[in-house]
C-alpha cells in the first residue's frame, strides 16, 4: 500500500504523569489532554512548555459533575472540551478559556440518544454520532440532541456483508472519530476501513478505504456480538490528523494475547496513502501537533509513559 517507509525514535517527555489505562490523548494549545479510564479523576490537563500538570477535571463518580467510563473527549473549540459520558448517555463540555479548576462544574449539553455509541461536534450546534440506527451507519443530531438525519452505509469489503444485519455491522465496525475543524471533514476510523466525511458544505461521505483484510462472527439474538476471527489483525487503535494528513495507529497483531507489533499510517485527506512510519516502541496512543511533531503514549519498562515523535 505503501511506496514510502520511515522510522522515528521517541523522545521521553519528562514528568510523565502516572498513566493507568489511558485510551485518548488530545494535543491543543500547548496542551495535553490525556483520558485514563483507570485515574480517580478522568482526564488529566499537562503542559508542554512546561512539563507539568495543570490540573485533572472529571471526577469519577456517579454524583453530579462527576462520570464513569467510557467517557468520549474531543475538542469542540480551541478553548472548550467536550465530554460524553456514555454510561448516563449525556453530552457536557469544560470550558478552559480562562484558568483550569479541578471543582469546575462540567456544562450539560443534552441527553444523548441511547444508540449512539460516538459523537464529536460538527458545527451550528450539530453533532456527527455513530451507533445502531434504523438504516444509516452515521446521525446527524441537532442541539437538543435529536436525530435529524441519518447517513452513510455500513463497510462491505468482506462477501456477503451487504446482507449482514446493520447492528452486527455496527458492532464490527464501531468506529472513533478524528475531527478537523480547519477543513471540515472527519476521519472515521474502524479497526479495518478508514471513511472520510467532509462537513464544509453539505454532509457526507467522501471516502472510504479498506486498510486490511477482515473477517468476523456476529449474533443479533439476545446478546449482540461481533467478534473478528482469528485471521483478522486487531488492525487501526487510534487516529489523529493535521490539516495535511491522517495519522492512523495500525496494530498487525492477530488477537490481543499476541506480542504488540504496529506502525503509524499516514493518509492524504482523500484517503491516498503516503508514508508507513516505525516506531521505537510499543506505542498506543497518537496526538498530532504539526506534521514535524506527535506526540504518543508508549511502553516503557511495563509502564506507560508519554514520548515525542519528531517525524522527518
Amino acid at each position: 500500500m505503501f511506496e514510502s517507509e520511515g522510522s522515528v525514535s521517541s523522545v521521553p517527555v519528562e514528568n510523565t504523569p502516572f498513566l493507568g489505562k489511558p485510551a485518548k490523548l488530545i494535543s491543543v494549545q500547548n496542551k495535553l489532554f490525556i483520558y485514563d479510564s483507570r485515574s480517580d479523576t478522568l482526564v488529566t490537563v499537562f503542559d508542554l512548555n512546561e512539563n507539568k500538570v495543570i490540573t485533572k477535571i472529571v471526577p469519577k463518580g456517579i454524583g453530579p459533575n462527576e462520570a464513569l467510563p467510557p467517557l468520549i473527549i474531543s475538542i469542540m473549540a480551541d478553548d472548550t472540551l467536550l465530554t460524553f459520558d456514555k454510561g448516563k448517555f449525556q453530552l457536557s463540555y469544560y470550558s478552559f478559556k480562562d484558568s483550569f479548576n479541578i471543582h469546575e462544574k462540567n456544562n450539560f449539553l443534552f441527553q444523548v440518544p441511547t444508540q449512539v455509541s460516538q459523537l464529536v461536534h460538527i458545527r451550528n450546534s450539530r453533532y456527527l454520532a455513530a451507533g445502531y440506527f434504523e438504516w444509516g451507519r452515521y446521525a446527524i443530531l441537532n442541539a437538543k440532541g435529536e436525530i435529524e438525519k441519518e447517513l452513510g452505509s455500513f463497510p462491505d469489503f468482506l462477501a456477503g456483508e451487504d446482507d449482514m444485519p446493520n447492528d452486527a455491522k455496527a458492532m464490527f465496525h464501531q468506529v472513533r472519530f478524528e475531527n478537523n475543524r480547519n477543513m471540515k471533514k472527519i476521519a472515521c476510523l474502524s479497526h479495518h476501513v478508514l471513511e472520510i466525511v467532509d462537513y464544509s458544505d453539505s454532509i457526507y461521505v467522501s471516502g472510504r478505504i479498506q486498510l486490511d483484510g477482515y473477517d468476523y462472527k456476529f449474533s443479533t439474538g439476545e446478546i449482540l456480538y461481533a467478534n473478528e476471527t482469528e485471521d483478522t489483525s486487531i488492525g487501526a487503535i487510534d487516529v489523529t490528523s493535521t490539516d495535511q494528513y491522517i495519522y492512523v495507529l495500525f496494530e498487525y497483531a492477530k488477537n490481543r494475547t499476541s506480542e504488540s507489533e504496529n506502525d503509524i499510517w499516514v493518509f492524504d485527506w482523500t484517503g491516498a496513502p503516503v508514508k508507513k512510519i516505525k516506531v521505537d516502541r510499543d506505542t498506543y496512543l497518537i496526538t498530532a501537533v504539526n506534521d514535524n511533531l506527535l506526540y504518543a503514549v508508549v511502553l516503557i519498562e511495563e509502564d506507560f509513559n508519554i514520548v515525542k515523535l519528531n517525524i522527518q
